[in-house]
């Protein structure tokens, strides 16, 4: 059994939310005021060979977090 990474994308998010620094209210707080942003990071896909065939594996967001609505309104990032 053979497992691939596939790149299916790139994301960027605030440097403050990947390093996850602070704690509490404040923690939210300095993440949105965060100025700065990721270089881009990849979005992985996996496939995986079985020898009963071949399975592919995207747990990603659902495709319906592009629909207005979805978050709610007052969700930092939308």
């Amino acid at each position: 059994m053979n497992i691939h990474a596939i790149q299916t994308g790139t994301v960027q998010v605030k440097t403050r939310q990947r390093a996850g620094s602070g704690s509490g209210p404040l923690r939210l707080i300095h993440t949105l005021l965060d100025p700065n942003w990721t270089k881009p990071l990849p979005i992985y896909a996996w496939v995986i060979e079985h020898p009963e065939g071949v399975i592919v594996v995207d747990a990603g967001e659902s495709a319906r977090t592009a629909q207005p609505g979805y978050f709610p309104r007052w969700h930092p990032y939308y």
